[in-house]
């Protein structure tokens, strides 16, 4: 009994060994086959003006020439224009 489950373990592993050297050859090919070229085409990215990180243009908040990065950055960056042009020094 000992040696039937030994030849079932082999096997086993075999068919698993199998199994994970297709998946990863359909991985290979596909990612050939694409060219590895990110899913859905690629779009222009815009840098926030308050803390310089990029994010897609989707997701960006824009008002004219300037974008950020989300709504806390929008309105700090407008109460410190705001600010600014109380006290005299122009930002903005």
């Amino acid at each position: 009994m000992g040696k039937f489950l030994s030849w079932v373990g082999i096997a086993a592993l075999v068919w698993l060994a199998f199994r994970l050297f297709a998946i990863l050859g359909r991985k290979r090919a596909l990612g050939e086959r694409t060219g590895n070229a990110p899913r859905g085409g690629s779009e222009p990215m815009l840098q926030c003006a308050r803390c310089g990180v990029f994010v897609p243009s989707s997701e960006a908040l824009v008002d004219g020439k300037r974008a950020w990065c989300c709504a806390a950055h929008r309105d700090a960056d407008r109460d410190a224009s705001r600010d600014a042009s109380r006290n005299g020094t122009g930002r903005g």
